[in-house]
């Protein structure tokens, strides 16, 4: 499977934990309180509650072979988890953005590694809003590597109100992995358009930095990094910011290095209680967390739990 081609990794280490849960994760001690059932947005009004039939888009990276992915073999171990956690197939949804892609449940005709990623991200956006926003049905979102870069475009130029993206979305979770938000300084040398948009400093990253990455009725974020990704550092990973109040990520997770944990590991670690990571929530204080869940049963939980 191949992935994006980015920045190095920083040596140091910030990740983060899961409250109680019914998952069987141990509950870890926060400052924050939790709570069960739903969570009141306030300005917003909008009622969040667990689910597990919420819709789910799975968006792959970028292609550094030029070529297209098999979204089934892609994203096989993290399907696996969410169907294991009593999720029901049709609500899991592979979405794919190049042309010559295999097995997508939804995949655009035409694209590739010069197609624009504000194009592929206007077509995912009038998708959600055509299907499910426009009839009041939010969905969640995950995204590896350059797929979260998609998934913020889509917001962004939604709420930039730019030419043919939809009057608004609703999406109520978005889950990065690996995710170079402030770009990479190895995407540089790429030759391409789309490896090209995600270099470190370049415009297209400061577009999406200098928007606002909040749906409609707000969207709870968490992003996933590792201090052992060598193309996307944990840095970069983990660090979004935007024009709006509530832009700071709510959950942020560094996993430490030992756990060995690359830029293609963040789709198929899914079992065992072993991993350690750094966690930061709300943009508070880093703590660090230790024998809790990896990656897949990470992005589970963020799409599955209104608090966690």
């Amino acid at each position: 499977m191949v992935m994006v081609l980015l920045a190095s990794c920083v040596a140091l280490t910030l990740v983060a934990c899961s409250q109680g849960t019914n998952d069987g994760t141990k509950p870890t001690k926060m400052n924050n309180k939790a709570s069960q059932g739903s969570e009141d947005f306030g300005d917003v009004g909008i009622q969040r509650a667990d689910t597990k039939s919420r819709p789910v888009f799975f968006i792959h990276g970028w292609s550094s072979s030029n070529s297209g992915h098999d979204c089934k073999a892609y994203w096989n171990k993290t399907l696996e988890w969410f169907k294991h956690r009593k999720w029901s197939s049709s609500s899991l949804i592979t979405w794919g953005y190049y042309g010559d892609n295999k097995r997508c449940d939804r995949n655009l005709k035409s694209g590739d590694v010069n197609t624009e990623p504000t194009v592929i991200a206007r077509k995912l956006a009038n998708h959600i809003y055509e299907n499910y926003s426009k009839k009041g049905r939010p969905v969640d979102m995950v995204g590896h590597s350059y797929g979260g870069l998609i998934i913020r475009a889509a917001i962004v130029g939604t709420n930039k109100k730019l030419k043919g993206f939809p009057p608004y979305l609703l999406i109520e979770d978005a889950v990065t992995m690996g995710t170079p938000h402030h770009g990479a300084a190895l995407a540089s040398g790429c030759p391409n358009v789309q490896c090209k948009r995600m270099t470190k400093g370049s415009d297209w990253i400061k577009w999406l930095n200098g928007g606002n990455s909040e749906a409609r009725g707000g969207t709870d974020w968490t992003l996933i990094g590792s201090n052992a990704d060598l193309i996307v550092s944990a840095d970069s990973a983990t660090a979004m910011t935007g024009n709006h109040k509530k832009m700071s990520a709510e959950h942020r997770i560094r996993y430490h290095k030992k756990e060995g944990i690359g830029h293609d590991d963040y789709t198929v670690i899914g079992k065992g209680m072993t991993y350690d990571y750094t966690r930061i929530r709300n943009g508070g204080k880093g703590y660090t967390v230790r024998n809790s869940a990896g990656p897949i049963r990470m992005a589970n939980r963020a799409t599955q739990f209104a608090r966690w």
